[in-house]
């Protein structure tokens, strides 16, 4: 006996002419006039269909919208319907979006794919969207993003710090916990807290200021490490912490390139780079900080004229280096120590976070402000910078220095988040 089966879903469909008809599961469409046929496959069995498409009364395209205005990064979805009109008959409306073919007047203003208008700069063009033998033109107006200028400020560093805290954590059951008027300890934390979720609060050698203890109580904190020895972050504050309820853990070593090299064992992982820079100076390893933590990449700190031998042993597993800093900061002696060292620099510590946006085509989106001539804002920001997949660049107080503009110009960024008060960072930088 024979079983009717519907395979029309599963049969397949060839041979037939795509500039006439297109076949989408056994739902033939008809695109312009002509005859052709189309092979129907089931397993073994093979049949012939012949298909002819008569020319309709009208066939007509409309594409909505029929102009785009949009900003820089933003898109537009159109939409493209073929609709056919014969006499005595309704109309007969196919979504041709994804079928249809576009050509950009100027390919360098938008970009499309299935109709997705995508903004890439200012300008204006055209697109001609072709569906058959019908055809329609959509103007596009690309106009600059707005400038968006944001700032992130306490009245000093401690409290910056905690209003960078609030604006990227709600809770954090780790903080890391940093001598806030001295840079060493602190310049390798940035990849440990960003794994840890953890915010970079920063103390007093003696005590706490009590909106720290109060940021602590907000974030619901149980554990904090401590970088740095009692020399920078004084026992009593441990006491204080544990008084709290909150469980302390301290990384510290006999100096400031063991420090960083047991940061990077408590970071653990199998980095396949390890950031090396100056240990005796900030700028450098703040400008790649952000990179580094989100890739998970251990900082660790150098002399300039020979390599430490904490240093050293830290880098024995992993295979490449990324050296920040020229000769002055990184001595050609100490790089040729180094696995696959390549090295990142600038003409000073502008040009060398400039440098790190170039090098690794980082996104600039949205780009982190601190000032070039201070640690502590864009120690504690790195992390933010980091949770938002954003760069940091270096600013002057009173100036943008001439490579950190030039790349603002080039990569026309308009968003910007600055770190630290006004006597960090003039408004008037930024208008």
């Amino acid at each position: 006996s024979k079983t009717d089966e519907n395979v029309t879903e599963v049969a397949t469909y060839s041979g037939f002419d795509n500039s006439i008809i297109s076949v989408d599961k056994g739902n033939v469409s008809a695109i312009a006039e002509g005859t052709t046929e189309i092979t129907v496959t089931y397993e073994d069995v093979v049949t012939i269909v012949q298909v002819k498409v008569n020319k309709a009364d009208v066939i007509t395209l409309s594409v909505n919208p029929s102009s785009v205005n949009l900003k820089e990064g933003e898109t537009q979805q159109l939409s493209v319907i073929q609709t056919l009109k014969e006499a005595g008959k309704e109309d007969v409306l196919t979504d041709v979006t994804e079928d249809a073919t576009y050509v950009i007047a100027d390919d360098a203003v938008v970009s499309v794919s299935k109709g997705k208008i995508t903004a890439k700069v200012v300008g204006t063009t055209s697109i001609t969207v072709t569906y058959g033998d019908n055809s329609e033109t959509v103007l596009v107006t690309i106009e600059q993003t707005e400038l968006v200028v944001d700032r992130i400020y306490g009245e000093d560093r401690i409290k910056t710090a905690i209003a960078i805290s609030k604006e990227g954590w709600d809770t954090a059951s780790t903080v890391i916990l940093a001598h806030g008027f001295d840079f060493p300890d602190a310049l390798a934390a940035s990849p440990l807290a960003y794994q840890l979720d953890a915010p970079i609060l920063l103390t007093r050698q003696k005590s706490l200021a009590p909106e720290t203890i109060e940021e602590l109580k907000r974030l619901k904190t149980n554990n904090v490490i401590i970088v740095g020895g009692d020399i920078a972050v004084s026992k009593t504050i441990d006491a204080n912490l544990q008084s709290m309820g909150i469980s302390v853990e301290r990384i510290d070593g006999e100096n400031r390139f063991d420090t960083a090299a047991k940061i990077a064992k408590r970071l653990g992982g199998n980095p396949h780079k390890a950031i090396v820079t100056d240990g005796f100076n900030f700028p450098d390893a703040l400008s790649i900080s952000s990179y580094a933590a989100q890739n998970g990449y251990p900082i660790l700190l150098t002399r300039s004229d020979r390599l430490p031998t904490e240093t050293k042993n830290g880098l024995k597993l992993i295979p490449n280096t990324i050296v920040m800093g020229g000769n002055l900061a990184v001595s050609d002696a100490v790089f040729k120590q180094l696995n696959n060292p390549v090295r990142i620099k600038g003409d000073d510590r502008y040009a060398t976070a400039v440098a790190v946006i170039d090098a690794f085509k980082l996104p600039t989106d949205k780009v982190y402000v601190a000032t070039g001539q201070g640690f502590a804002d864009a120690l504690t920001g790195s992390v933010l910078a980091a949770k938002n997949g954003a760069p940091i660049i270096l600013v002057r107080q009173n100036s943008i220095p001439a490579p950190t503009a030039q790349l603002i110009e080039d990569y026309d960024i308009r968003n910007f988040t600055l770190l630290g008060g006004e006597v960090a960072i003039s408004s008037s930088l930024f208008q």
